[in-house]
């Protein structure tokens, strides 16, 4: 077979990757408490400090990882509070794509720091889904 086209038009391949993952990322935008308009019960319903104390008292002195919600999305603000956290601390705190949201792995006594940023909308444990069967 001849490698050349021959005025065929190529057509890009379509694989399930590069259709889900513009779904994927709109259904994370549409999720309640994912945005930083909250929504969902995980953010908008309970007070920032009542989570922070919540989770203190689950951790007590163990590290953990968290999902943090900001108010914004711009990425001086994701960068300016992960090196925050970085030196209240925290092990690690990445963005999490171009979403307002930071993973955050850190003891649980710097959570008492996060109750009084006003960047920061909610903070939630971060617990991963069981693989898929």
């Amino acid at each position: 077979m001849n490698e050349t086209n021959h005025g065929l038009r190529l057509r890009r391949r379509v694989t399930p990757a590069s259709v889900l993952r513009p779904v994927a990322a709109a259904v994370l935008m549409a999720a309640p408490g994912t945005g930083a308009e909250g929504g969902g019960s995980t953010c908008s319903d309970t007070p920032l400090r009542t989570q922070v104390e919540q989770l203190q008292a689950a951790y007590a002195d163990r590290p953990g990882r968290f999902i943090l919600t900001l108010r914004s999305a711009d990425d001086a603000t994701r960068s300016d509070v992960a090196q925050a956290l970085r030196d209240a601390g925290a092990y690690s705190a990445e963005p999490l794509g171009r979403q307002p949201l930071l993973v955050v792995e850190m003891p649980a006594s710097v959570l008492g720091d996060l109750a009084a940023d006003p960047r920061i909308l909610c903070v939630q444990q971060d617990s991963p889904d069981p693989p898929a069967r």
